[in-house]
C-alpha cells in the first residue's frame, strides 16, 4: 500500500471539502428541524463533531511537525 493510497488528497482538500459540508449543513440542518426531519440536538452534535473535525485538520496544517 503506498502512500497515497492512504492520502488520496491533501491536507488543503480535507479542509476545503470540511468548510463545504459545513456550509451546507448550515443551509440544510435548520430546515431539516423546522420539517422535523430531524432533531435540535442532533444537528447540535452533528455540527460540533464536523467542526472539531475541521479544527483538528487546520491544526495539523497549522503546525506540521
Amino acid at each position: 500500500m503506498s502512500e497515497t493510497d492512504l492520502f488520496p488528497c491533501t491536507l488543503d482538500e480535507m479542509i476545503a471539502e470540511l468548510e463545504r459540508e459545513i456550509a451546507l449543513r448550515e443551509v440544510v440542518y435548520p430546515r431539516w428541524v423546522a420539517e422535523k426531519k430531524m432533531r435540535q440536538h442532533k444537528a447540535d452534535e452533528c455540527m460540533r463533531r464536523i467542526r472539531a473535525a475541521l479544527r483538528t485538520l487546520q491544526s495539523l496544517r497549522d503546525n506540521p511537525k
